[in-house]
């Protein structure tokens, strides 16, 4: 981890939802990231997107209704730590690895993170913003059931429809 994020000889929390990915560098330039584990780059906390329309579209991959790609750059928002963003950012560089292994922890931090939005509208008194977000948070998770009992089968499909006494093949 980079000296800047240390505090007194911990790591320092991440100021938003977090994922952990393995970031290789050369000096302070990332040359590329991967979301499964890598022996030589070391892992990192990567930051989710703060803007909506980013957040709304990692949360459709994590779902698996966009097969867009990750891409990773330096945070905006925050000096010293690394953002998730789409593609045509600047500075980006791509992730690589499925996101399938990794679908239900992003998931769960995009609902975690539009949550927290929501909570925060909600403390400002903007309470049609607040139910805005929450109403997307529970899209993400909707979408995320709908898709994985796409891929479920029955006890009767996997039989042909002949008694297999419970036990699937």
């Amino acid at each position: 981890m980079r000296s800047s994020r240390r505090k007194r000889g911990k790591v320092a929390r991440p100021p938003w939802a977090s994922i952990g990915m393995r970031i290789e560098r050369e000096g302070e330039r990332i040359v590329s990231a991967y979301l499964y584990p890598v022996r030589s780059p070391r892992a990192e906390q990567v930051l989710l997107p703060r803007d909506e329309a980013t957040l709304v579209t990692l949360g459709r991959i994590a779902a698996g209704e966009s097969r867009a790609r990750l891409y990773v750059t330096d945070s905006a928002h925050d000096a010293g730590w690394l953002e998730l963003c789409l593609r045509g950012t600047a500075g980006a560089v791509a992730v690589t690895g499925g996101i399938a292994a990794y679908a239900d922890p992003l998931v769960g931090k995009v609902r975690q993170a539009m949550t927290r939005t929501a909570a925060r509208h909600q403390a400002a008194g903007d309470t049609d913003e607040a139910q805005r977000w929450k109403q997307m948070a529970r899209a993400v998770a909707r979408a995320k059931r709908a898709a994985d009992q796409q891929h479920r089968r029955s006890v009767r499909t996997v039989s042909g429809g002949l008694p297999t006494l419970g036990r699937r093949r």
